[in-house]
């Protein structure tokens, strides 16, 4: 930071308030204030470059690579952090505009916190909107929600979230004299803190599967169901099939271990026979060097259907006729004839 340093003491304010009382992990410390500074760089520049924006906090693009904060002051018994605006030290903002421009952040993280929590909710009740990649994907395209936006969230709310009690607090501050006073502050408890965390994995989850599906919704029958992971480094337990695609059984990994432990505990259940329970997946399908199926990667599965009412074929043709958009895969059947999937 250049000698504009001494204008720490009466510049506004970001303080962080991790309030935890109990041994932290550097690294989650860490990831948390970089996640801070990433969101207000990439806050000032979204909202405060455009001509749209008020001419009082707009940033000129030549002194944009100062959009940063620097710590100024840690207080203990917590993790109680003083952050300031390099813009307001070295003259390039004035501090009332970086008031509002930090006003406009704590609120924008707000009203991101508040949108994962919502989203961790629905995990935890599983509730539909959470239920399927397709629902999540849309939860966050109605929000303007990225990946971007998710790995920060996670990455903010982790050290709280880890702690068996604590908060999360978020603060503008501006100088009044040789004090600061509070402009707009943001307090989340650590069961709410938690539930933004799991809301932001949950789509971070999403994200990593989303169009990795070769078929959607289909029907999966399992032979085999392994309980607890292979000793063979690398191999699977679990085999089963999805008729329409091949009458063999192949090996079947399932990306997320929540879907692997739902499975099992299905299986499991007194008088319950697991070879008659389909599962409605969403899969991926690795073909051998001759282009014949080897392995299903199941990247979700959002429901269980019994035998009741219909065959396993019957099952397949109603799941498949669910999505009627779904991509199709070339590949070779049992008769070394290749079949377009749909």
């Amino acid at each position: 930071m250049p000698a504009a340093s001494e204008g720490f003491s009466i510049a506004p304010k970001l303080q962080v308030h991790f309030n935890v009382h109990e041994p932290i992990e550097l690294g989650l410390l860490m990831d948390s204030f970089g996640a801070i500074a990433a969101e207000y760089s990439d806050h000032l520049k979204a909202n405060h470059l455009n001509d749209d924006t008020d001419s009082s906090s707009r940033l000129n693009p030549d002194n944009i690579n100062d959009v940063k904060l620097y710590l100024s002051d840690i207080k203990h018994n917590c993790v109680l952090a003083d952050v300031v605006p390099a813009m307001v030290c070295l003259g390039h903002v004035d501090p009332v505009a970086s008031v509002l421009q930090l006003k406009h952040f704590v609120g924008r993280i707000k009203e991101t916190f508040d949108m994962f929590r919502d989203m961790g909710i629905a995990t935890a009740t599983n509730d539909t909107i959470a239920s399927t990649t397709k629902h999540v994907i849309g939860y966050m395209k109605e929000r303007q929600l990225t990946k971007r936006h998710a790995r920060s969230m996670e990455s903010i709310t982790s050290l709280v979230a880890s702690a068996d009690k604590g908060e999360f607090g978020l603060s503008a501050l501006r100088s009044k004299g040789e004090t600061h006073e509070i402009e707009l502050e943001f307090r989340a408890p650590a069961g709410d803190v938690r539930l933004a965390n799991l809301g932001a994995k949950r789509c971070i989850e999403a994200l990593a599967v989303e169009g990795d599906a070769d078929f959607y919704n289909e029907v999966l029958y399992l032979d085999t169901v392994g309980f607890k992971e292979a000793k063979d480094k690398g191999r699977t337990r679990n085999r089963g099939r999805i008729s329409s695609i091949t009458s063999k059984d192949l090996p079947v990994l399932f990306v997320r271990n929540t879907d692997q432990e739902r499975v099992a505990s299905i299986s499991m259940q007194p008088g319950h026979n697991p070879l008659l329970t389909g599962y409605v997946v969403d899969v991926s399908v690795a073909l051998n060097p001759q282009g014949k199926p080897s392995a299903y990667r199941v990247l979700a599965v959002h429901e269980t259907i019994g035998d009741e009412e219909y065959s396993g074929r019957e099952l397949e043709q109603l799941s498949r006729a669910a999505d009627p958009s779904a991509p199709y895969l070339v590949v070779k059947k049992d008769d070394d004839d290749e079949e377009e999937m749909s």
